[in-house]
C-alpha cells in the first residue's frame, strides 16, 4: 500500500490501515514482515523495525513514506530483520533500514530504500555491525542530492558480514560504500553493484580496511564488486585487502583509480608502477599485491594504456 494523505483527515494525518495525527516530531517503525509507515512532521524518525510505534504514528501494510527532512533509525535487537520498502521526502534524510546497531547472530532485511531530494544519508541494515551480525541484499537508491550512501553499516566489526547490495547514486556528487565506510577485525564484505549516477562521485566497492592493531591480527576482506562511475568524473577506491572488482565504464581522462594497501602496517597509495597489468580480451586487468592481499580490478571494455595521471595517491 502506498500511504496517502486522508481527504477528510486533519493536517497531519495519513491513510493506512489506520489513521492517527502525526506530531511534529515522531518514530516510525515497519513491522518485521516488511510493514510500512507514513506520517508527516517537521522532524521524523522511522525504523524498518519489529512492529514498535510512538509518538502518534500509524501503522500501514507496506512501503514507509517520510515527508520533509526527517532522521530514520532503529533501535538495536537480535534477530532476524524483516524486508522493508523506505522512501524519504524531500529533506536531507538519514535512514538506517534495519536498526541503528545489529549484534550476536543478528540478520538484516533485504529492504528498498529510496531517498528524493536532499543529501541523505543512508545505511541498508545499520549504522554498526558487531559480532557475527549479517547485512541484508539491499536496494538503495540516491535520489537528486549529494548522498552518502552505506550497503551495509557504518561500521564493521568482528565477523560481521556484508550483504550483496546494489546502490544507485542517482543525481548528485555521491559517495557510495559497497559495505561500510570502515571494516574492522574479520569483518567481510560482500558483493555489491555500485553505479554513481549522473554526478561526480566517489565509489568503494568496500570501504576503509585499516591495517590490523596488532601486527599479525585478523584482517578485514572485501566482495568481489561491479562499479558504474555513470556520468561525470568518477573516482574509484579500493583499500587494503580487496576482492575482484570489476568497473563497467571507466573513462580515462575524467575518471580515476585510488589504491591503498598496507604494506608495514601504513597506508601507502599506490601509482601505475606498483600495480602489474594484464590484457584479458577487451578489458585491462590491473593485479594488486602489495600486501599479500592478490586483488584484481578489471577495467571491462578498457583497452588504452593506462597512464601514471590516471591513478590518484
Amino acid at each position: 500500500m502506498v500511504l496517502a494523505r486522508h481527504p477528510k483527515a486533519g493536517a497531519r494525518s495519513w491513510r493506512g490501515t489506520a489513521a492517527m495525527p502525526c506530531g511534529p516530531s515522531n518514530r516510525r517503525s515497519a513491522g518485521r514482515e516488511g510493514d510500512g509507515l507514513g506520517c508527516r512532521g517537521r522532524a521524523a524518525t522511522a525504523d524498518a523495525w519489529a512492529g514498535f510505534m510512538a509518538g502518534g504514528c500509524h501503522r500501514a501494510s507496506n512501503p514507509l513514506h517520510s515527508r520533509r527532512e526527517d532522521d530514520m533509525a532503529g533501535v538495536s535487537r537480535q534477530g532476524t530483520l524483516g524486508n522493508d520498502v523506505i522512501i524519504t521526502g524531500n529533506g536531507s534524510d538519514t535512514v538506517h533500514g534495519d536498526a541503528i546497531t545489529l549484534t550476536g547472530r543478528s540478520r538484516g532485511g533485504n529492504d528498498s530504500i529510496a531517498t528524493r531530494g536532499g543529501d541523505d544519508s543512508v545505511y541498508g541494515d545499520a549504522a554498526n555491525l558487531c559480532d557475527a551480525a549479517q547485512g541484508g541484499s539491499d536496494f538503495i537508491w540516491g535520489g537528486a542530492g549529494n548522498d552518502w550512501l552505506q550497503g551495509d553499516s557504518g561500521v564493521m566489526l568482528a565477523d560481521a558480514c556484508g550483504g550483496n547490495d546494489t546502490l544507485i547514486g542517482g543525481g548528485g556528487n555521491d559517495t557510495l560504500w559497497g559495505d561500510s565506510f570502515s571494516l574492522h577485525e574479520r569483518a567481510r564484505g560482500g558483493n555489491d553493484i555500485l553505479i554513481g549516477g549522473s554526478g561526480d562521485d566517489l565509489l568503494w566497492g568496500d570501504g576503509n580496511m585499516p591495517p590490523p592493531s596488532v601486527p599479525g591480527g585478523a584482517t578485514p576482506s572485501g566482495g568481489n564488486d561491479v562499479l558504474f562511475g555513470g556520468f561525470g568524473d568518477d573516482r574509484f577506491v579500493f583499500t587494503g585487502a580487496f576482492g575482484h572488482d570489476v568497473i563497467g565504464d571507466f573513462a580515462q581522462g575524467d575518471d580515476g583509480l585510488s589504491i591503498g594497501a598496507y604494506p608495514g602496517g601504513s597506508l601507502v597509495n599506490l601509482g601505475i608502477e606498483d600495480v602489474r597489468l594484464a590484457r584479458i580480451g577487451q578489458s585491462t586487468v590491473l593485479l594488486v599485491d602489495a600486501d599479500g592481499t592478490h586483488g584484481t580490478i578489471t577495467l571491462a571494455g578498457f583497452t588504452g594504456t593506462l597512464q601514471a595521471s590516471d591513478f590518484i595517491t
